[in-house]
C-alpha cells in the first residue's frame, strides 16, 4: 500500500479513538426518537396505577354471585376517567367500561355480554371467579423498577414505557451535526452548468443521507477549490458542527490531499500500514 495512505481500519480506529459521545441534555419525548439516553429511567410508582377493569360489563363482588342466577342492584357507572363515587355493598353492581377504576368493594367484572338487564338490575346467570377481568394495580411495572437502563436506544416502545410514567423530557444525548464540505477545482454542484474536464458533486448526497440513517444531522455545503485555505475558511464557517467532513474528489492530485484544518487540529501520526 502506498505510504500516503491510510488502511480502513487504521482510519476507523483513529476515529473510534478521538470520538466522544456528546453531553447529554434533556430533550422533550417528542424529539427523543432515535436518541441514545443517558439516564437509567425507574418506575417512580407502581403501573397500572390502580385496579382497572379489563372488559365492559358489571364491577361486583364475586361472593354475591355464589348462588347464581342472582339479581344485583345498579348503582350508577365507571367510566374511564370518571370512577364511581359510591360504595358497592352486597347485593349491588356498577356499570363499568374499559379501563375504568374498579370500586375498592367490587373484585370481579363480569362481561356485559354475559348478563341480563332488567330496568335498575342486572341478572348474573352463574358464579363470578374473584379477580375475573381485573387488572390488578401493579401488575405491570412495581415502583422502582429499572424500565429503560442509560445507554438504551429510544424507540416507540421505550418513549411509550416512559410517558407512561409521566416523563415529559428525557436526558440524551444529542445527535451529531456534521458539516460535508464537497473540494475539488472539477466538482460542481448538483444542477449547475459543467466546463470543460468538471464533473457533479455525485458523493455529498448520498454521504449526508448514510449519515442520517447513523443518526446524525449532516448539513452540505458549497464545493470548495483544491486551497488548503479556502478549505479552512469552508470548515470554520460550517455552522455549530461538531464534526466535518471534506471529501476531496478521486482526480484531486496529491498536493490537494489536505491536512486537517480547525482550531486545535493537528495531523495525527500515520499508522502503521499493513
Amino acid at each position: 500500500m502506498p505510504e500516503n495512505l491510510w488502511t480502513p481500519a487504521a482510519v476507523r480506529g483513529l476515529l473510534l479513538e478521538r470520538v466522544r459521545p456528546l453531553p447529554p441534555r434533556a430533550v422533550p419525548l417528542q424529539a427523543a426518537a432515535g436518541l441514545v439516553l443517558a439516564e437509567p429511567v425507574v418506575a417512580a410508582t407502581e403501573m397500572p396505577r390502580f385496579t382497572s377493569s379489563a372488559m365492559d360489563g358489571f364491577a361486583l363482588r364475586a361472593a354475591d354471585t355464589a348462588r347464581a342466577p342472582v339479581r344485583l342492584r345498579i348503582l350508577g357507572r365507571a367510566l374511564a376517567g370518571r370512577p364511581f363515587a359510591g360504595e358497592v355493598g352486597p347485593g349491588a353492581a356498577v356499570a363499568i367500561a374499559t379501563g375504568a377504576a374498579v370500586p375498592p368493594e367490587a373484585d370481579a367484572v363480569v362481561p356485559v355480554e354475559l348478563v341480563q338487564l332488567d330496568g335498575e338490575t342486572v341478572v348474573v346467570d352463574r358464579p363470578v371467579e374473584p379477580g375475573q377481568h381485573i387488572r390488578a394495580a401493579g401488575e405491570d411495572v412495581a415502583a422502582g423498577t429499572l424500565l429503560l437502563p442509560a445507554g438504551t436506544v429510544l424507540g416507540p416502545g421505550q418513549l411509550a414505557a416512559a410517558a407512561a410514567l409521566g416523563r415529559e423530557h428525557l436526558l440524551a444525548h444529542p445527535r451529531p451535526t456534521v458539516s460535508i464540505v464537497p473540494t475539488g477545482d472539477e466538482v460542481r454542484a448538483p444542477g449547475a452548468a459543467l466546463g470543460p474536464g468538471q464533473v457533479h458533486d455525485a458523493l455529498s448526497a448520498p454521504l449526508a443521507a448514510l449519515l442520517t440513517e447513523l443518526g446524525a444531522v449532516a448539513g452540505v455545503y458549497p464545493v470548495v477549490p483544491d486551497d488548503p485555505a479556502a478549505l479552512a475558511e469552508a470548515v470554520h464557517a460550517s455552522p455549530c458542527a461538531t464534526a466535518s467532513l471534506a471529501r476531496a474528489s478521486a482526480s484531486s492530485p496529491p498536493s490537494s490531499m489536505h491536512p486537517p484544518v480547525g482550531p486545535g487540529r493537528q495531523e495525527p501520526a500515520r499508522p502503521p500500514h499493513l
